[in-house]
């Protein structure tokens, strides 16, 4: 990534902790998304 201007997009749950946090934006070609997978699965467990 480059020194330039980046968007930057933050999700918080409940709890107030961020949870996503997305930098660039989808249809660029720069573009990351980082979160916790293993939160994810754990909240997806019960949907088997």
């Amino acid at each position: 990534m480059s020194d330039k201007a980046v968007k930057k997009n933050v999700h918080y749950g409940l709890d107030g902790k961020a949870e996503t946090k997305y930098f660039g934006a989808r249809d660029s070609d720069r573009y990351i998304r980082i979160y916790n997978k293993k939160q994810e699965r754990k909240d997806n467990a019960d949907i088997i």
